[in-house]
């Protein structure tokens, strides 16, 4: 029986197949944190969880973004790839420049990426009032 008592715990917890399975387990979340914090190859769970618990700087921007897509009148479907080209910006800098056109012109690169689907349609012209 291992105990955390005594000088030959750490040895005696070693050499089991619990403490290599934890072992192991460490291992893996520390890669998948790494991957999380570069953006890169992390399972969607696990970066949705650990995006619920970090303070966004990039709040403000979204906020924005959702307010202008909604009142350009788009569908979920037409929005989607404008989020999705969004979501590849890895720095705050990135994001204001893609942001700061019109929902037209962000549309316009988001589709250029490669990222509509089969279902979205572009957003009908806006008539001035």
């Amino acid at each position: 029986m291992v105990t955390e008592l005594g000088p030959d715990w750490y040895k005696k917890a070693s050499d089991t197949e619990w403490y290599s399975e934890l072992t192991s387990s460490v291992e893996s979340l520390h890669m998948q944190v790494r991957a999380w914090v570069g953006r890169q190859g992390i399972d969607p769970a696990l970066s949705r969880c650990l995006d619920a618990f970090v303070h966004r700087v990039d709040k403000d921007l979204l906020s924005k973004l959702a307010a202008n897509l909604n009142s350009a009148g788009l569908t979920n479907d037409q929005q989607r790839p404008i989020w999705e080209s969004l979501t590849r910006r890895t720095t705050l800098v990135d994001m204001r420049r893609f942001l700061d056109r019109s929902v037209d012109d962000i549309w316009v690169e988001a589709l250029r990426q490669g990222r509509q689907h089969e279902s979205a349609e572009p957003p009908a012209p806006q008539e001035d009032a």
